[in-house]
């Protein structure tokens, strides 16, 4: 007879859930309910579930939100994922081998899936691994996503996370030549990092986010929101540089498991030579000391230019490139292929911008 599994609201489990997740090696910040709280806080549909056996027991968990995924000026689409924010795919019991997950309980998570992805009326469902899961990369834990069957593509993406484990001299020894000179001089200049502790004062840095991030900021209120579900959980903490009687930079990471997570970190623009280097030496420090075998610095980007300097900074920590492994079913392909491909118009469009004008043949007299 085969075991029979039922699928739970997340609300109707909360303690149940905690304590699977806090006893769970591969689990991760995002795999707690404050990030429920957060997605909720910034207008998403909690849609998370666990599943129990026969017996009562939770066996899986999995983090599911609904929101609108904004594209486009003007456009936008429904989709359900496992977190916008963090990555963060479903959680099963570690006596359930991934590649050979029991078919009852396959089939009942793609049917709650199903269910909440039809009730929000999502245009696609998407879920995204971290790129380590416990002391390993995702690759090596799990399979790729054995679901085609189900009409679910497998999904990759490249992203930098810096080994730990060897100690902090060896972890500094990691760093780039730039990279070292940049954090000692900000030493040598007097710059520190402190645990920002100051709700207000974190909150009030959101104008430098927006002047950093410009169209890519996120929506007013976003810090304090972080602040009150995140941080105030102890999920996530919050530092800042500082030196000469300002903030210079602010970083957030996850500090939750095996691996922690670089997830915010932003400063003004005229910000001291050094404080952005010292801020992530510090996580990779911290996140050593804490016994941690990751920290993850996130995507790798090309594109555009701002996110591809970014990309080329995060380098210089001696990180590894690994793979996250995703999952997507389009559930209206319509929509969604247009806008994919008015995203790639403009983003053709902002290559060219981008390049100038054509350069003239021969020496352009």
């Amino acid at each position: 007879m085969e075991p029979t599994f039922t699928c739970v609201p997340a609300t109707a489990c909360e303690a149940e859930w905690a304590a699977f997740v806090a006893a769970h090696p591969w689990a991760s910040a995002s795999h707690g309910r404050a990030l429920a709280a957060l997605e909720t806080r910034l207008g998403a549909t909690d849609h998370s579930f666990a599943v129990r056996d026969a017996a009562g027991a939770v066996v899986a968990v999995c983090p599911l939100f609904a929101h609108r995924q904004a594209r486009l000026a003007g456009l936008s689409l429904p989709v359900l994922t496992g977190g916008s924010l963090l990555p963060s795919g479903p959680l099963f019991a570690p006596a359930l081998a991934p590649d050979r997950l029991p078919r009852p309980l396959v089939t009942a998570m793609l049917e709650a899936v199903e269910a909440r992805a039809a009730a929000a009326d999502a245009a696609l469902v998407e879920c995204w691994y971290a790129l380590t899961l416990g002391d390993a990369p995702g690759t090596r834990r799990l399979p790729l996503w054995p679901l085609r069957a189900h009409g679910i593509a497998d999904l990759v993406r490249p992203g930098l996370a810096v080994p730990l484990g060897a100690g902090e001299a060896a972890l500094f020894a990691r760093l780039a030549s730039p990279c070292q000179r940049q954090v000692k001089r900000a030493g040598r200049d007097g710059l520190r990092v402190e645990p920002l502790t100051d709700r207000a004062r974190f909150v009030a840095s959101e104008p430098v986010r927006h002047a950093l991030l410009g169209d890519d900021a996120e929506a007013p209120g976003f810090l304090a929101a972080v602040w009150d579900t995140m941080v105030a959980a102890g999920a996530c903490e919050a530092w800042t540089v500082t030196g000469g009687g300002r903030d210079e930079f602010i970083t957030v990471a996850t500090v939750v498991g095996a691996t922690h997570y670089y997830w915010l970190g932003h400063g003004p623009a005229d910000r001291r030579p050094g404080a952005a280097n010292l801020a992530i030496w510090h996580l990779l420090a911290r996140a050593e000391a804490a016994g941690a075998r990751w920290l993850e610095l996130g995507t790798i980007d090309e594109w555009p230019p701002r996110m591809a300097g970014i990309t080329r900074f995060k380098r210089t920590f001696g990180p590894e490139a690994l793979y996250a492994i995703g999952a997507r079913r389009v559930r209206r392909p319509v929509p969604v292929a247009l806008i994919g491909v008015l995203e790639a118009l403009a983003q053709w469009r902002r290559a060219r911008r981008a390049a100038g004008p054509p350069v003239p043949d021969g020496d352009g007299a």
